[in-house]
């Protein structure tokens, strides 16, 4: 019984208690899960999880770090550029801009088990950015994240809905991110 419309380049919080079934509306959102009821539209046609272009337009960030261990913060955006089809002669520049602008210069040939979990999770926004969707699902992304990284990733998604125009759709437990955006349900 979720009824929400997310304008283009807006901030939408999704605030709720954990268990209330934020990650699960997200999962049918990006077609990972069925719809246990109803109908799930994004970019005005009905999610279809087989259709993988409307896929290539959103990325996703999942409340568990979800990315490969066994590879480089560098090999991970590689590899995730080459899966959603980033092309050839863009894919270099457009891993390097990841690495400059979501601060991982420093950490390119390391693992990230071995990084803090505010650098792992900035990790999983530029891997969730390499392809340039329009529109991101961020599933609670600061949880267990310290107060000043948290800030600082909230810089990101405002720098990037602003500047971007890239739509985000974010849930979360706390009140004071949930103010941050620019609607929520």
């Amino acid at each position: 019984h979720v009824n929400v419309r997310i304008r283009q380049g807006e901030i939408f919080g999704f605030l709720g208690s954990n268990g209330c079934g934020k990650s699960t509306t997200m999962k049918m959102l990006t077609g990972l899960l069925d719809a246990s009821e109803g109908k799930a539209w994004l970019f005005g046609k009905e999610v279809d999880p087989k259709d993988i272009n409307t896929r290539r337009r959103v990325g996703y960030m999942s409340q568990a770090f979800s990315l490969y261990s066994e590879l480089t913060v560098f090999q991970n955006l590689e590899l995730h550029a080459r899966l959603f089809h980033v092309p050839e002669e863009k894919r270099d520049a457009r891993v390097q801009e990841m690495v400059e602008r979501f601060g991982l210069k420093d950490v390119t040939d390391s693992l990230p088990e071995n990084l803090p979990l505010g650098i792992r999770q900035r990790l999983s926004l530029a891997v969730a950015m390499v392809h340039q969707p329009e529109l991101l699902i961020l599933d609670e992304p600061t949880s267990g994240v310290d107060p000043i990284a948290r800030d600082g990733f909230w810089r990101l998604l405002i720098e990037l809905s602003r500047r971007d125009k890239v739509t985000i759709f974010i849930s979360t437990h706390f009140m004071n991110e949930a103010e941050r955006c620019d609607r929520m349900s």
